[in-house]
């Protein structure tokens, strides 16, 4: 990967005092400093126009109020920080989504046809109830128009769905029980199932939108961070047992 292995030879918090160490393993701190220390060196050589930083923080005042110079000197030392350390925060997240792209673009969209099942989503009507013969009746009251589906799921659905007058989502389709999103899948919208049971439930379900994802320049960028921070941690596996190994050594 491209810049991977920039300044990643040793951390600042492998040279920490073993007791400093032991402090935040206590506090349960050390894997985040660690996480972010890692971050940090990675994305270090990712620079922004003073155009764009002075952008960020413009935009922070006003999101903050802050008026005047002043008043951001005083935000500031109430917060014990540095108008460098704001900045750092400030600017790492782009500096992230940029590094993630340099490194990845090219496998974004490998990545998103091999989970873009869980990135569509489904708005679908639910019932669910115990008994068949119920679900049949109130399978037979929907499709004959005799009652319409949100009043039926309000009066007979055992499930929170009842709350939602039987509507869920949009939300992912992977979120839905696999013989429900099989279903909903292959479904036509507006088209209402039969009762089917899943895990001693008898369910009707009809499905009212689909929208399969699209890859995008927004896609593409999450499939980018996505494959980042899934290095990030294989990479911060490996500073935790080197640091393990060098504390049992030591002891």
């Amino acid at each position: 990967m491209a810049r991977a292995n920039t300044g990643m030879k040793s951390l600042e918090v492998e040279r920490l005092a073993p007791e400093f160490l032991n402090l935040l393993r206590r506090h349960n701190l050390i894997e985040q400093l660690i996480r972010t220390e890692f971050i940090d060196k990675t994305v270090n050589h990712i620079k922004l126009k003073d155009n764009e930083s002075s952008t960020l923080l413009e935009n922070y005042a006003k999101k903050n109020g802050i008026r005047s110079e002043s008043d951001f000197q005083e935000h500031l030392n109430k917060r014990g920080l540095r108008k460098t350390d704001l900045l750092h925060h400030l600017e790492l997240p782009i500096k992230i989504q940029r590094h993630a792209n340099e490194c990845y673009i090219n496998k974004a969209e490998a990545r998103f046809l091999e989970c873009k099942d869980r990135l569509d989503r489904v708005t679908y009507s639910l019932i669910r109830v115990k008994k068949p013969e119920l679900a049949r009746e109130l399978y037979l009251r929907i499709i004959g128009n005799e009652s319409s589906f949100s009043d039926v799921a309000v009066s007979y659905s055992e499930g929170p769905e009842k709350n939602s007058k039987g509507l869920i989502g949009p939300l992912p389709l992977t979120q839905a029980h696999p013989i429900l999103a099989e279903k909903l899948r292959t479904s036509a919208e507006g088209e209402l199932m039969e009762p089917f049971r899943i895990d001693g439930w008898w369910l009707i379900a009809r499905l009212e939108q689909y929208q399969p994802s699209q890859f995008n320049e927004t896609v593409a960028q999450t499939m980018c961070t996505e494959m980042f921070n899934e290095w990030v941690k294989r990479e911060c596996i490996g500073i935790i047992d080197r640091l393990q190994a060098a504390d049992k050594a030591n002891k």
